[in-house]
């Protein structure tokens, strides 16, 4: 099934049209229309590259990555270690945390699915990452379909799309029912037994186990399955719990190793016995440090993409539920964690209610961030901006003002040192909304495959930040490894002629002789908001700064260095600062896994002699209003503004 957005025939509206045009235009060039191809460096480019991203892991990951992958080697007959005999299945717990659990589950899944997007499995009928597939019975390791990614295979066996057989019902669609949903887990079951431990390496991985227990568990506390599938069930419920047991995500860590330990937690809530206790054991022994580690000051998770953030949001609280009689400490401490975490997910928020797409992002795939605040009991109406504000959360610097105006600089390292998989080379990155449109957005993500797509998603070209040489921050490299990376430095904040502003800086590319880019954003009520970039160094160097926009937003005019964009049924002017050309390209905005949208992208370019500056002004209302806002360049940067009434300047030593 084509990815490609829109049908490009005489029916489609202009703009799924003009989607599909530049969909067949770079699907026709070289690494499919994709601007980073994969390259591979040399000898020595190859072992710096490794030496780079191995000196940033722990000991101790890297012996338990070691081991791992020796294991995975060895013969892998495992003896009786998991057969499940009738005297193993476990009495039932009556935990009411898991009812509150579950309901969550279906809103989420609910809030999720439009309709049109509810599964079809009992007709065979699977639809993941924007990719429609029909499976043949029986095809369990999906044999017929050798060119399915791996997050597709792994969404097959999460099971998620169970819980559409108990959401309520959905004007106009038809759900599969309870009975078709345990017939189908029923026939996984029979599908892949557990007869070599690496036989399956989707449906038993440690990763998949831990995606589909609490959805089976959920299922169970909505509607069990009849009494004669019953044993079955809760027999294959303790195997894979079993296993998981035995097989927890030491290596990758990070949101791998939360998710294991929340579908431990919701086993031991469900099922009684001595093995449960072991499991509330190893979670009282693990999760205590891993929360400490994982969740920042600030509420946010370390490794910093807003949709594992979610994801580890929604963890939280499962494990919170679960506990609430078994282990109430645990209960009590993910509470207290949740609600940080909540509070910084309700800060970053644009105003439509969706994540910003930094990181490995995408919308529609982690749960529902209205949903989650609200479980932490934190379900408060949204601020009232009576005029503006600026709110400072960790290292995010986010701007608000009347009819939702909102500018959200990240001035955030891309991601936790020891494990980068899901970072970006986005340092200094920015996102705007206005009113309930986005305007500047990240380009998002395409796939988890270590081709040309994932290489571009990941670049800086791909993000609203200045790129110096045509270069990278980072290194990024396969699909989830990072070599060499930029720094940030503590975000510096304050007020200034009647403007709210936050400076950055990074050392991304210290490596070509430009051992500082700096980032200045400042915001009046009303406007100007002013963007200023600038790189300090010697030599010459070729500037390049980006402000990628969203599809809806159109471009109406372009006269000199100064762009008016429509916004809805707003007016937004966009000039570019400096001694550099303007011009509007098209490169893909990728909100969802498998998509990928056509989107103009504002470039400036400019080859100067640094230390060099640059940026943006963004005004609205009227075009005879745009106040005249200029930066020179000596010892000092000189802001200019001139707004008709009191011309000022703003000097900033570079």
């Amino acid at each position: 099934m084509s990815s490609s957005p829109g049908s490009g025939d005489s029916s489609s509206p202009p703009e799924a049209t003009h989607a599909a045009e530049c969909s067949n235009k770079h699907a026709a060039m070289p690494n499919g229309g994709w601007r980073s191809p994969v390259t591979s460096p040399g000898l020595m480019g190859r072992l710096n590259r490794i030496l780079s991203t191995l000196r940033y892991h722990h000991l101790q990951q890297l012996l338990r990555r070691s081991f791992e992958l020796a294991r995975k080697k060895l013969p892998a007959r495992h003896g009786d270690r998991y057969v499940i005999r009738p005297t193993d299945l476990p009495n039932l717990r009556d935990e009411p945390g898991l009812v509150e659990m579950a309901g969550r589950k279906l809103a989420t899944r609910r809030s999720r699915n439009a309709g049109s997007d509810v599964s079809r499995f009992q007709d065979g009928c699977f639809r993941f990452l924007n990719r429609e597939v029909q499976l043949s019975p029986g095809d369990w390791r999906l044999s017929e379909q050798g060119d399915l990614p791996h997050l597709w295979r792994f969404h097959f066996h999460y099971h998620d799309f169970l819980l559409d057989a108990a959401m309520p019902g959905l004007d106009g669609v038809e759900l599969p029912s309870i009975e078709e949903a345990w017939r189908f887990a029923l026939s996984w079951i029979d599908g892949n037994p557990l007869t070599y431990l690496y036989m399956h390496r989707d449906a038993w991985h440690p990763f998949c186990i831990s995606r589909r227990l609490p959805v089976w568990v959920s299922l169970w506390t909505i509607a069990p399955p009849t009494p004669g599938a019953r044993e079955r069930v809760l027999g294959s419920l303790l195997q894979q719990a079993r296993f998981l047991n035995r097989h927890l995500e030491w290596d990758p860590g990070g949101n791998h190793l939360v998710e294991n330990l929340r579908a431990l937690a919701i086993s031991a809530a469900f099922m009684d016995g001595a093995e449960s206790e072991g499991w509330i054991r190893t979670i009282r022994q693990v999760l205590p440090d891993q929360l400490r580690e994982q969740v920042l000051e600030h509420g946010e998770h370390f490794e910093r993409s807003p949709m594992y953030h979610s994801h580890m949001l929604d963890a939280v609280l499962d494990i919170r539920d679960a506990f609430q009689q078994i282990a109430p400490e645990i209960s009590e401490l993910c509470s207290s964690v949740a609600v940080r975490m909540s509070e910084f997910l309700k800060e970053i928020l644009h105003p439509d209610g969706e994540i910003p797409l930094l990181g490995d992002s995408v919308l529609k795939e982690a749960p529902s961030a209205t949903i989650l605040i609200g479980a932490t009991n934190q379900n408060v109406p949204p601020t009232q901006i009576s005029e503006a504000s600026a709110n400072l959360v960790g290292p995010y610097w986010i701007w608000k003002e009347q009819e939702c105006r909102q500018l959200l600089f990240d001035a955030g390292p891309v991601g936790a040192d020891h494990l980068p998989a899901h970072a970006h080379c986005d340092l200094l990155n920015l996102e705007i909304s206005i009113a309930k449109q986005r305007v500047v957005v990240d380009t998002g993500v395409y796939n988890y495959a270590g081709d040309a797509a994932r290489q571009h998603c990941r670049s800086t070209a791909a993000h609203n930040t200045l790129q110096i040489d045509g270069q990278d921050q980072c290194d990024v490299w396969s699909s989830f490894r990072m070599g060499y990376r930029g720094h940030p430095t503590q975000i510096q904040t304050g007020e200034q002629h009647g403007f709210s502003w936050a400076k950055a800086s990074h050392d991304g590319y210290r490596r070509i002789g430009v051992p500082s880019t700096k980032r200045l954003i400042a915001c009046r009520r009303g406007g100007p908001w002013i963007i200023v970039d600038w790189a300090v160094g010697t030599g010459t160097h070729r500037l390049t700064n980006r402000l990628h926009l969203h599809p809806d937003v159109q471009i109406i005019d372009k006269r000199d260095s100064t762009i008016t964009l429509a916004v809805g049924d707003s007016r937004l002017f966009v000039t570019g600062l400096g001694d550099g050309e303007l011009t509007v390209e098209e490169d893909w905005y990728c909100p969802e896994f498998g998509q990928r949208l056509a989107a103009p992208v504002l470039v400036w370019e400019a080859t100067l002699q640094l230390p060099a500056v640059c940026g943006w002004c963004f005004t609205w209302n009227n075009d005879d209003d745009v106040p005249s806002v200029t930066i020179d360049q000596g010892t000092d940067i000189m802001i200019r503004v001139d707004d008709g009434k009191q011309p000022w300047h703003w000097k900033i030593p570079i």
